[in-house]
């Protein structure tokens, strides 16, 4: 980069900027610029020297493309956007990066409430409701009815989300079961593996820790180890 690029412009209409003075001016560095200009985002002007020289239509375009990023927009959206002469296009793009951005919106409104519940709850314990070689849904069913029995009525009421992976014995009757007293059932969203952070820890560490150490012998067997390292936990 030659020295004479940073000075400064003179003021005035028609005035032309070197890139070292419009990436001062936007306060970012000179090889973003660049950047966007391989892209075909910007088309500076040269001089004699060939050295760039924004004009105002310039600055404008890097104007609207900083407004644009900071919507969330990517530069392949916006070289594609601004390559668009058709209104309908444009709107159609802009009405798409819209569902995109709400769908981020809402997942992330999810994991705020889980997080937030996380905080308000004042049991960490482990309950171990079953263990069976083969899992049904009706077996899981009766396996969350005898966890709410086995439950006083201010932890009960204290319940407010269950959450719970995809699986297929998940089904209707399970969350049924939960929505009777109030709680709310969250299955996990796709790409947000956080939302049942708690509980996949709890698992590895089980596994780490108990069983993979131990030649379990059968269900029984299996029970009592989980117990025993359930009751370690608490």
């Amino acid at each position: 980069m030659k020295s004479s690029e940073h000075s400064r412009p003179i003021n005035g209409d028609g005035a032309v900027m070197t890139i070292g003075a419009v990436a001062e001016r936007f306060g970012m560095a000179t090889h973003v610029l660049r950047h966007w200009e391989a892209m075909g985002l910007v088309t500076p002007a040269r001089d004699a020297a060939g050295r760039r020289r924004y004009g105002a239509a310039d600055l404008t375009r890097i104007a609207v493309i900083l407004r644009a990023k900071e919507a969330g927009l990517s530069l392949d959206t916006i070289r594609t956007l601004a390559g668009t002469a058709d209104p309908v296009k444009r709107r159609e793009m802009l009405q798409e990066e819209a569902a995109a951005l709400r769908s981020r919106i809402a997942t992330a409104r999810y994991s705020l409430e889980l997080i937030e519940c996380a905080l308000d709850c004042d049991h960490e314990d482990v309950t171990l409701t079953g263990v069976t070689r083969h899992v049904t849904a009706a077996w899981a069913t009766q396996c969350a009815r005898n966890l709410l029995m086995g439950l006083d009525d201010t932890r009960t009421i204290g319940i407010r989300y269950l959450i719970r992976d995809n699986a297929g014995y998940f089904t209707e009757g399970f969350d049924a079961v939960f929505n009777a007293i109030g709680a709310r059932a969250v299955p996990i969203l796709p790409g947000v593996p956080w939302m049942n952070a708690i509980a996949e820890r709890w698992v590895g560490s089980c596994r780490r820790e108990a069983t993979d150490r131990i030649l379990i012998t059968g269900e029984r067997h299996l029970r009592l180890v989980v117990d025993e390292f359930a009751d370690h936990h608490n």
